[in-house]
């Protein structure tokens, strides 16, 4: 009787036997034949076992897809149901139903739905399950006006600048207009600059934020603080956007541009 081990990666996971009906001992081809049989057999039994785990896996990521499916659609209803009240209530109150407004309250009103409806639309890419599976997001491009984009995400976070005493500017190139691009990612994007912005700005200081057109096609924000600056360069094409971000802090007092 011969036994050979089972090996792989120096771990015994099992055995080979072999028995001579003839008294004597193996040839050394046969020994050897059998333990490259061995050690094929060892490769093909943990081959077979990663495969029975890569099945089990399968299976527990099927069920937790199923689970975050059953959660977001649970959670859209829930975000969105008082969502969608706020946004309906202040579009009520800003057509004066239940009286008129001082400029103030108009002010606030618009400032309440503006802020509604731009959560409402990163809530369903949020749910957008079809594009949390692809792993991208899909530009959806139209034709929009850029300075009123701009000026909408400057209203967004004008009360939180005022909280700090923050002055917001806004400086447009008037050659700027019409722009073919994905309006709510560019939001977006002037959104998170503008919260950057307002963050590492001292108390009373004063944030400008503009635009101008450049030869190659593109158009330029440009953002400047007391303290820190932004760039963001977003190409303007008829079939795609891109936007490439960077970012520096500086502790001195200066000027940045992007």
């Amino acid at each position: 009787m011969l036994a050979v081990p089972l090996l792989r990666e120096d771990h015994l996971i099992g055995g080979l036997t072999v028995l001579r009906k003839m008294p004597g001992q193996f040839p050394r081809e046969t020994i050897e034949l059998l333990q490259t049989f061995a050690t094929q057999s060892a490769l093909a039994i943990q081959n077979a076992r990663l495969f029975r785990e890569i099945e089990d896996k399968s299976r527990q990521l099927e069920v937790a897809s199923q689970h975050k499916s059953e959660f977001l659609a649970n959670m859209s209803h829930e975000l969105r149901t008082p969502l969608n009240a706020i946004i309906g209530f202040s579009e009520v109150l800003s057509e004066r139903m239940f009286g008129d407004l001082n400029e103030k309250q108009a002010e606030y009103l618009n400032d309440i739905y503006a802020s509604g409806t731009h959560l409402l639309s990163l809530i369903n890419d949020i749910l957008d399950l079809s594009k949390i599976e692809a792993g991208r997001m899909e530009l959806e491009l139209t034709d929009f006006h850029l300075p009123t984009a701009l000026d909408n995400a400057l209203m967004l976070v004008r009360e939180r600048a005022g909280r700090r005493n923050i002055t917001l500017q806004m400086s447009v190139d008037e050659r700027l207009g019409e722009v073919r691009a994905d309006e709510r990612k560019i939001r977006q994007v002037v959104l998170n600059l503008l919260s950057n912005a307002i963050k590492f700005t001292p108390e009373g200081g004063r944030i400008v934020v503009g635009a101008v057109p450049r030869e190659t096609g593109l158009w330029r924000y440009q953002s400047a603080t007391p303290g820190s600056g932004s760039r963001r360069r977003i190409r303007k094409q008829s079939s795609r956007s891109s936007a490439r971000s960077g970012r520096r802090r500086r502790k001195q007092k200066g000027r940045a541009w992007g």
